[in-house]
């Protein structure tokens, strides 16, 4: 029965063992009985007589040949199997073996001499015999247990009664044999479900069977009864399946595996492994032993190509909600029946299916072809209904599909995992072009389907395809999404092989879902860390509505990919050769090729071979997929004939040192050296680009290829390449040859990792120091004009970021290559990439200190030290960045000192350092010695390099700010309004740095009063800011934020609050809750909600504000203070008098400290403080402090000034209250607060009811 799928006649109607023994029976008591009428029995003529004869009908009868059955298989190398039955299983056989008198068949037939006859014959004819007998004392048994094996198997089941009774027949065949029977034990059906009770059995069995196998010492002998048990599998308690069939070659605890390590037990080594089998093979034969239900007239079979499997599962939907049963034809075969009960087949046509037809036609009934692209429908369907299904809407496909059937409508909705493949989505696509000689892998690609979607809604259970390297787990991706890419509204490929980039990649699919989808929760811009957090969470969401799938391929590094994946809800796949992925999710391994797929693959990429040449060329690269296509291509170009090819490959010699390849069969590397050595002697040029292409990054862009620095890397070995566009030759010849991809829709070439490591390997130190350098050169010519700060330089130099690290580019000798380094830190800093900046920084600071420490040329020594310098300089602004203010400083004193040591105090690397400690020092609180350090850089700026220079300019923008900070705010506005029409004349209006400067002046105006100034200013450069940055860009959400401050100041905090809002909640999603961008515009907000009256709101925020200043900077910092001032205030309006009154007194007395009496914050603080006495009721201390403040506010701020008058103003109800009379002065004071203000501001009604006014203050950046 486990054969029959592959015999031509039933098993039970088969002559067999018992038909050819009786056969001889009766030939030989035929023979007896005739001599006994010609010789005398008892004579010894007689004797003799019978012996010849009968021998001689032995030497004719006792041959299995006539009664075996050849099994329909195409065995490799000419193998065959044949099957020797017990009988024809009628009514007839038991009698028939019942009849057989066994002692007149030994004694008088010869019967020993038949069997050893018998067994001779059988070993001369097969190289093995497998005989399958029952255990147990018996005439039969005994002739298969003693007379005729070399081998004896002795199988049993961990039942008391079966370990006994396979022992005793082991003790039977040592003590009675007369031949050397080798004895293997095998236990049976273990079930590892009761281990205690297994393990127990087992140590029972390995004593009753004490010193067997035999010729094995202890350990080998622990090692064979652990390698031998048979498991218990339910599955084929069913039925008579094959485990060749039924199990996945690889898994150490199948049946298969334990069958494999028996064999290799029986044959001693000779056969270890089932040969290769093409896996769709093995599942078409294993659904062949699948016991299926009676097929009905209402059933429907689905054919279809596998490239169509997303229609076939849609089809097979709608029907199967109208109650029509639906099987797929590759899966199960149509039965064949009589036309009146043959089921019907639909088919599904396209262009993948018209090639399908041309190697099998499809079987059975076919009653529908069914279109489903432009593909004209094949004649053979001529006679056949066709439905055109490309291009209906779903429901009135499926309508249509039901009526060619005769369908009732559909009783059940289709599944929502199930999607209509024929209408247009929007989608985001970016993944590889696809393989045009993508070969096999369709059981592959169909686990895959059913893994995907049978674990897309499980968290974090991603799909991993592993294997070796060049086994084609990329190209098994990237077909499943060309292949499903309609299932799909996102799949997108990322190249993991440096996974510092990950998280860049995932921030550039945020900024396409808000593009396609409009996923406005997403920002545009940002921290890329915080980014790719909101995309992994927007992926993560039931809610969202796209479907997606994301690729991590030659995901190396779990532990850097593992916190980038998202947890559940779409589909996650992942390629690599890490075996620990397995813990993470669900993994699928990838073989090399069968040989059946290398065949195919080779006739493919070269018609004229036959199947034994590419059986050949396959068998030598050991089914590698990337050698194979290698060869393929190789023989393809050169036109060299497969003998030949087979020769060079055979007496190649081996140059490389095969570390990248101990896992590959030798003949691989050879046939790569063969390859290459071919490019190198008839394009050196070509084999140049491609040892350059190896050290860098294995993704390329054409950009980069197509760059004059690249010819120039060329010309000296070809003329020709002096222009680049000639290049295009050289890629159009390395993509023939299967060395790289050319995928023109990423505009970029791609090149195999094992292959970049083989011709590594193949450099010399010498050769590969000068493709480094060559690289080095291509990245610096590479580089844009504009500095990284610039948003039209970023997308150059993205294109070398990746390649910084392969090339080396870290121990480079060249200044400007170094420079690239330095470069890549302040772009992680702008793009609020900050702890991957400060690693960054780290490693590049290690390695060059290394440098240091070896290199002997002062002039190397001193160019190394100097750009070192500078990059502690960016890491010390990183450190700032995020608030390790103690530690910036430091550094940047250290840096300074070295500096001014080295380049003198006047050169431009010593005046930003010492900006940048004037920035350390703003960041501490301590204002007035940022602002010396920011005058004395200021002004040698300006002598020794002028007033227009850039360093000049931002050396002016800082000084503003100091001054600014320290409260001389006509200076700084003096200063930024100068420093901004500079900027604006040398970089133009829409620059980030002129953007500053814009934001600066209107944070002057606002301190200088003139708040509809700072309303029109702000509102103008917020809307430049959108143009030239996007709206989520960091300047714009502060623009936004700084625009609601100025709205709120000229007294619309209504109109302020959706402005505070959207910059809070971007500089959140974008940069995180905590960024010192996100605090300040929570401080803010918190403002703008004590103006809308919502105090409890404005107290709750502000709060949590301060208590993160209080952790970060200090409970002294002037941040922390201002942050007092504004929760006294709210504590006030909630008549909470004594938290208001210590707090308020604490925050003045702080910032008396840090900046002075005098400075308007430190007035702000009095004024609140005067305010809170006089509400709980302190009339007198509050008037005294109220008149002194505000009179030092008319000499700091000067009169009129909306800062200054409150304070008189709210002196005058202070006054009336003390004592009972009125003031002509209130509506004097209203007047000219009105002219300031306008009459409709908020303050100006809080006056004329007899309110009090409070100072709040909005965070300044440092």
């Amino acid at each position: 029965r486990f054969f029959q799928p592959f015999l031509d006649t039933e098993v039970s109607e088969s002559p067999g063992i018992i038909d050819f023994v009786r056969e001889y029976e009766w030939a030989a008591d035929a023979y007896l009985e005739s001599l006994t009428a010609e010789v005398p029995t008892d004579s010894e003529e007689a004797e003799a007589t019978a012996s010849r004869g009968l021998t001689r009908l032995i030497s004719e009868r006792a041959k299995v040949q006539k009664y075996t059955i050849p099994v329909r298989w195409d065995f490799p190398a000419g193998g065959s199997l044949s099957l020797l039955f017990p009988g024809k299983q009628n009514s007839d056989y038991k009698s028939t073996l019942s009849a057989l008198a066994w002692d007149n068949f030994y004694d008088q037939m010869y019967g020993a001499a038949f069997f050893d006859a018998l067994r001779m014959d059988m070993k001369q004819q097969y190289d093995y015999v497998l005989i399958d007998s029952r255990t147990g004392l018996s005439d039969i048994a005994d002739i298969c247990t003693l007379h005729l094996p070399d081998v004896l198997v002795d199988c049993f089941t961990l039942s008391t009664q079966g370990i006994e009774g396979a022992a005793r027949i082991a003790d039977l065949i040592q003590a009675r044999q007369d031949r050397a029977i080798r004895i293997l034990p095998v236990p049976m059906r273990i079930d590892q479900a009761e281990h205690e009770k297994a393990g127990a059995g087992l140590a029972f069995a390995a004593d009753l069977f004490q010193g067997l196998p035999a010729g094995m010492t202890d350990i080998e002998r622990r090692q064979y009864w652990a390698a031998v048990e048979v498991p218990y599998r339910a599955f084929y308690a069913y039925e008579e399946i094959l485990a060749v069939f039924g199990d996945i070659p690889g898994s150490p605890a199948t049946l298969l595996a334990s069958f494999e390590r028996i064999t290799s037990q029986i044959t001693r080594g000779e056969v270890t492994l089932l040969p290769d089998m093409e896996a769709p093979v093995r599942e078409r034969n294993r659904r062949l032993f699948a016991r299926q239900p009676l097929p009905s007239a209402e059933d429907v079979y689905l054919d279809f190509s596998p490239e169509d499997q997303l229609w076939a599962e849609w089809i097979t939907a709608v029907l199967a909600g109208a109650g029509i049963r639906v099987r797929w034809a590759d899966q199960t075969s149509v039965p064949e029946t009589s036309p009146e009960t043959q089921p019907r087949v639909v088919a599904v046509v396209s262009q993948a299916y018209r090639r399908q037809m041309r190697e099998a036609a499809p079987a059975g009934r076919l009653v529908l072809a069914v279109s489903v692209s432009e593909a004209r429908v094949p004649h053979e369907f001529d006679d056949v209904p066709v439905l055109f299904l490309a291009g209906l809407p779903e429901d009135q496909a499926a309508a249509s599909l039901l009526d060619k059937l005769d369908g009732e409508r559909m009783r059940t909705a289709i599944p929502a995992d199930t999607r209509y493949p024929g209408v247009h989505r929007r989608q985001i696509l970016r993944l590889p072009a696809r393989n045009v000689n993508f070969t096999g892998r369709e059981n592959d690609l169909r686990r895959l389907r059913e893994e995907l979607r049978a674990g897309g809604g499980a968290v974090g259970r991603p799909v991993i395809l592993q294997g070796l390297g060049g086994v084609g787990k990329t190209q098994v991706a990237v077909e499943y999404a060309h292949r499903f890419m309609a299932d799909y509204d996102v799949i997108w490929f990322m190249n993991c092989g440096q996974a510092q980039y990950i998280d860049a990649s995932l921030a550039d699919l945020g900024k396409k879902m808000r593009e396609v989808f409009e996923a406005s929760s997403l920002p545009e811009e940002g921290s890329v860390a915080e980014v790719a957090s909101q995309v992994l969470q927007l992926l993560s969401d039931t809610r969202t509505e796209q479907r997606w799938l994301l690729v991590y391929d030659n995901a190396d590094e779990i532990e850097a990919v593992q916190p980038l994946l998202p947890t559940g809800h779409g589909h996650v796949l992942i390629t690599s050769p890490i075996r620990a992925w397995s813990n993470e999710g669900q993994s699928l391994p990838v073989e090399v090729f069968t040989r059946a797929e290398s065949i195919r693959h080779l006739q493919r990429r070269l018609p004229r071979i036959t199947a034994e040449e590419a059986d050949q060329v396959a068998h030598a690269l050991g089914d590698l997929p990337l050698a194979v296509a290698a060869a393929g291509a190789w023989l393809a170009e050169t036109g060299m004939g497969v003998p030949g090819y087979l020769e060079q490959l055979s007496s190649q010699p081996a140059s490389l040192s095969f570390a990248q390849l101990a896992d590959y069969p030798r003949p691989v590397a050879q046939a790569w050296d063969l390859s290459l050595n071919r490019l190198q002697e008839t394009a050196p040029a070509a084999a140049r680009l491609f040892s350059l292409c190896s050290v860098m990054a294995p993704d390329i862009s054409l950009e980069l290829i197509y760059s004059k620095a690249m010819a120039a890397a060329l010309a000296p070995l070809d003329s020709d390449f002096s222009e680049p566009m000639i290049i295009g030759t050289v890629i159009r010849r390395l993509d023939r040859l299967a060395l790289i991809k050319l995928d023109t829709s990423a505009h970029q070439i791609v090149v195999h990792r094992l292959l970049q490591a083989v011709v590594r390997e193949r450099m010399s130190a010498e050769e590969m120091a000068a493709a480094r350098r060559d690289v080095h050169q291509l990245l610096v010519a590479a580089r844009p004009d504009g500095e990284v700060d610039d948003p039209a330089a970023r997308t150059r130099y993205r294109l070398i970021w990746p390649h910084l690290t392969p090339s080396g580019a870290m121990w480079s000798q060249e200044e400007l290559v170094r420079q690239l380094l330095i470069d890549r830190v302040r772009y992680l800093r702008q793009r609020g990439d900050l702890e991957r900046g400060r690693r960054r920084a780290q490693e590049i600071e290690g390695a060059w200190e290394q440098m240091l420490s070896t290199e002997g040329d002062p002039a190397m020594t001193g160019s190394v030290r100097k750009q070192l310098f500078r990059l502690r300089f960016n890491l010390a602004n990183i450190i700032r960045d995020l608030a390790e203010f103690t530690q910036s400083q430091a550094l940047d004193a250290e840096v300074l000192a070295g500096q001014r040591d080295m380049l003198g105090d006047k050169h431009p690397h010593t005046l930003m350092t010492a900006s940048s400690l004037a920035a350390d020092l703003r960041a501490r609180g301590q204002y007035h010695e940022a602002l010396a350090q920011d005058r004395v850089t200021y002004e040698t700026w300006t002598s020794e390099f002028g007033d227009d220079y850039p360093g000049t300019l931002s050396a002016a923008n800082n000084l503003a700010l100091s001054l600014r900070l320290t409260g001389e705010f006509d200076k700084s506005l003096a200063l930024d309004a100068l420093t901004l029409e500079r900027r604006t004349a040398t970089l133009g209006s829409e620059h980030p740095r002129t953007l500053d400067s814009a934001m600066a002046v209107a944070r002057d105006l606002l301190e200088a009063g003139r708040y509809s100034e700072a309303v029109t200013q702000m509102t103008a450069v917020w809307t430049r800011c959108r143009a030239a940055l996007g709206d989520d860009d960091r300047a714009t959400l502060n623009a936004q934020v700084l625009l609601g401050v100025t709205q709120r100041c000229a007294g619309r905090p209504d109109l302020a609050q959706e402005h505070f809002d959207q910059g809070r909640q971007g500089l959140i999603r974008g940069f995180g809750r905590d960024s010192s961008d996100a605090l300040a515009a929570r401080l803010s907000t918190a403002i703008n909600l004590l103006a809308l009256s919502k105090i409890q709101d404005a107290r709750t925020s502000a709060q949590e504000v301060l208590a993160i200043y209080e952790a970060r900077l200090g409970p002294s910092h002037p941040h922390s203070l201002i942050c007092k001032v504004n929760i006294a205030t709210a504590l006030c309006l909630q008549e909470d008098y004594e938290p208001a009154l210590s707090t308020a007194r604490s925050a003045a007395a702080g910032l008396d400290d840090r900046l002075g009496a005098a400075h308007p914050y430190t007035l702000a603080a009095n004024m609140v403080t005067a305010a809170v006495l006089a509400s709980q009721g302190n009339l007198a201390e509050g008037s005294v402090l109220e008149g002194q403040t505000a009179a030092e506010l008319a000499r700091v701020l000067g009169q009129p000034h909306p800062d200054t008058l409150p304070c008189p103003a709210n002196m005058l109800p202070t006054r009336h209250e003390s004592t009972g009379g009125e003031s002509a002065e209130r509506q004097a004071i209203v007047d000219q607060l009105t002219a300031l203000l306008g009459p409709q501001h908020p303050d100006i009604g809080t006056l004329t009811h007899g309110g009090r006014l409070f100072r709040m203050i909005d965070p300044q950046p440092f």
